[in-house]
């Protein structure tokens, strides 16, 4: 059993840390993260569906996006879309359980839209964290922290002048010259 965990850790790209972490999982958890780390990696419904309640709620979706696997699907394969070569490496993981959290190297080329974006061909490499709720082994919740701001920089989509720090500095200068 346990040799089978790390290989399944391994499969998702999982570095040797990540795969003694993985280890110290209760095992019973261990086949809802690889397998949502499946689904995510392969934009794959029918894993979605063994691995994601029917009434999952992703935290991170937009108003209009359906509950339930469908709806998760289809963010992915929106992020799929955006950036064909995607991959997301776990660098660390947590777990307890019913719940969960890794911490992801996300990597891709923008190569479709993205955000309302045209695709610009860059590459991307930013950390995400997932945190998971887990109920007879299917996540019923999850939620999402993104560095979209180091991701659209990285995509020439946005710079300094376009932050709220350079927008109220010179707000401050303008205000201190009167």
């Amino acid at each position: 059993m346990v040799e089978n965990l790390a290989e399944l850790a391994e499969e998702v790209g999982a570095s040797g840390e990540v795969v003694q972490q993985v280890l110290a999982v209760p095992p019973e958890m261990v086949e809802t993260i690889i397998g949502i780390a499946k689904v995510v990696a392969a934009a794959d419904l029918e894993g979605a569906r063994k691995y994601l309640s029917a009434d999952f709620i992703d935290h991170e979706s937009a108003p209009n996006e359906p509950i339930g696997p469908e709806g998760f699907i289809s963010v992915v394969q929106d992020v799929h879309k955006a950036f064909p070569d995607a991959t997301w490496e776990p660098e660390d993981l947590f777990a307890t359980q019913d719940r969960y959290a890794v911490r992801v190297k996300f990597e891709g080329t923008q190569l479709g839209e993205f955000l309302g974006y045209p695709p610009t061909g860059k590459r991307v490499s930013v950390t995400q964290l997932h945190y998971y709720r887990v109920v007879d082994g299917k996540a019923v919740e999850h939620w999402g922290g993104r560095d979209v701001i180091k991701m659209l920089r990285q995509l020439g989509l946005y710079s300094r002048e376009d932050s709220i720090e350079a927008i109220a500095a010179d707000h401050a200068k303008a205000a201190a010259a009167e």
